[in-house]
């Protein structure tokens, strides 16, 4: 059956074209594995990325269970100068700062670091992503919304995770 426009007729094959490149483009990010985070409730993280231009930031968003178990929650694409978004993370989690950059004579390159947090009731966590010049730098700060105090934290990955007793 020919493809037809909602008055009937025979679609002209650049509508055709259009509508297949559509669909092609829809399937390769649903097959991509990179998922939005979903943040629910009151932002508790915010971070701000000051990048130069043609360079991505990505922070990939994973709970940590008992176990030291990493799940999967999703990603923030970060893009720009003065990007920046709020998070809502209750849990404990690992974040994984990505910086990605790419050239015609060095090809694509990707620098990661990773964040275990384990956000405390009553703070709040400030992250500043930079990347100029071909320097990055990440600092993370978590701030007591009663004492107002500041403190910076050190960036541990998962292999700093302890495991949990159960309760």
């Amino acid at each position: 059956m020919p493809f037809m426009n909602e008055m009937g007729r025979r679609a002209c094959p650049a509508v055709r074209a259009g509508g297949a490149i559509a669909l092609l483009v829809a399937a390769l990010c649903a097959c991509s594995g990179i998922a939005p985070y979903v943040s629910t409730g009151g932002h508790n993280f915010f971070v701000r990325a000051d990048l130069e231009p043609g360079v991505r930031a990505r922070i990939d968003v994973y709970r940590v269970d008992a176990q030291c178990r990493p799940d999967y929650r999703g990603s923030v694409a970060l893009e720009g100068a003065g990007a920046g978004e709020g998070l809502a993370l209750t849990d404990r989690s690992l974040l994984v700062f990505s910086f990605t950059t790419s050239s015609f004579w060095s090809g694509t390159r990707t620098m990661k670091r990773e964040l275990l947090l384990d956000p405390r009731r009553g703070h709040r966590y400030e992250a500043r992503l930079q990347y100029q010049k071909s320097i990055y730098n990440i600092a993370v700060r978590e701030r007591s919304a009663s004492a107002g105090g500041a403190r910076e934290l050190e960036l541990i990955g998962l292999e700093g995770c302890r495991p949990r007793a159960a309760k």
